[in-house]
């Protein structure tokens, strides 16, 4: 997933580590492998930088069957595209005649507060459809903060964590939380209160299986490239897949919905206490 500028950060890479398990995800990766789709599905994201210009192209190319879309970043940063890529991407999948999921996303800014960037993002995407993936927040930067201070990792823990329950209530979806191995480690938080979000890693060593970090036991989805080709699309754009099969995806969208409760008045202020 893509920042739309680039400040003067800590710069981390995604991991392409061989500490992981080899074997189960070599036979996963690439589009058109049968043995694999009967278990796995596949997906792309895409922000200002991949350009949907046939939707018919790409909604009949590599048995695709989510893309997530980037809406927005930070507290003022929105995705040019998003309105119409969000509109167009409606019709793609239907409840009577699912083809494909679709879902938003939003680049995390440590440095912003947590509630403007999750009403930002909201306010951008609108009411989600009974057939949408949940949100995903994309945490992947620590703007300048100073990470070898363990006060400021707390903090930017505590706000994801913010960010995560607040979008959680005013969606009624449970949200995905994307990252990478070692930023996470970096971050250092195995608060268990994570694991209640999906983990959606990015790991771009193909042919090894990503390890999932505490306090999650498993990766929901999982970003293995960032230069692949899809039709209809401009430009290189992110492969994804999810851990489980197209019915699979189906349960994974009804089991993210959150009952409804009566809003509570002092949210903001109950959300920032976050876990002691």
């Amino acid at each position: 997933m893509t920042e739309d500028y680039t400040p003067e950060l800590f710069s981390l890479v995604p991991d392409n580590s061989s500490d992981k398990k080899p074997g189960l995800c070599s036979s996963l990766v690439g589009f058109g492998q049968t043995e694999w789709q009967k278990n796995y599905s596949a997906g792309v994201d895409i922000s200002k930088y991949q350009k949907v210009t046939s939707w018919s192209e790409f909604e009949n190319s590599d048995n695709l069957s989510f893309l997530f879309i980037k809406a927005t970043e930070g507290v003022t940063i929105r995705n040019p595209f998003f309105p119409q890529h969000w509109k167009d991407s409606n019709y793609i999948a239907t409840p009577n005649h699912p083809k494909m999921y679709r879902g938003a996303y939003h680049f995390y800014h440590p440095a912003d507060d947590p509630i403007e960037q999750a009403d930002f993002f909201l306010s951008t995407i609108g009411e989600l459809e009974i057939i949408d993936l949940p949100p995903v927040l994309d945490l992947e930067s620590f703007d300048k903060l100073k990470i070898t201070d363990l006060k400021v990792k707390k903090t930017v823990a505590k706000n994801v964590l913010t960010w995560l329950r607040y979008v959680e209530q005013k969606t009624h979806r449970t949200p995905i939380l994307y990252t990478y191995r070692n930023f996470w480690i970096t971050l250092g938080s195995i608060d268990p209160a994570f694991a209640h979000y999906p983990l959606f890693i990015a790991s771009y060593n193909e042919n090894l299986c990503p390890l999932a970090m505490a306090p999650w036991t498993n990766w929901t989805f999982w970003q293995y490239s960032e230069s692949g080709t899809i039709s209809g699309i401009e430009n290189h754009t992110d492969l994804d897949i999810f851990n489980g099969n197209e019915n699979d995806l189906l349960n994974f969208i009804d089991s993210s919905k959150v009952p409804f409760q009566n809003e509570i008045s002092g949210i903001t202020s109950s959300l920032n206490e976050g876990p002691k």
